[in-house]
């Protein structure tokens, strides 16, 4: 049986909130990422973290998504 009916409401509603903040932090991290790219020397690695940075708010979606369910 879908566990969806039984969840209340306001708490399905914080989790679509959490989502969308997270959402926008990776858009965000997203445009960190580009500029990175661009740049001649990248010596202190913030190109490997910013993208480790986004795998881990997918990460948080992909948790997020399992409690909807």
């Amino acid at each position: 049986m879908n566990n969806n009916l039984i969840q209340p409401v306001s708490n399905r509603q914080l989790i679509e909130q959490e989502k969308k903040h997270i959402n926008q932090n990776i858009k965000e991290l997203q445009r960190d990422l580009i500029n990175a790219s661009f740049k001649q020397s990248n010596t202190n690695g913030s190109y490997a973290d910013l993208l480790q940075a986004i795998q881990g708010e997918r990460e948080k979606i992909k948790q997020l998504n399992f409690q909807l369910s």
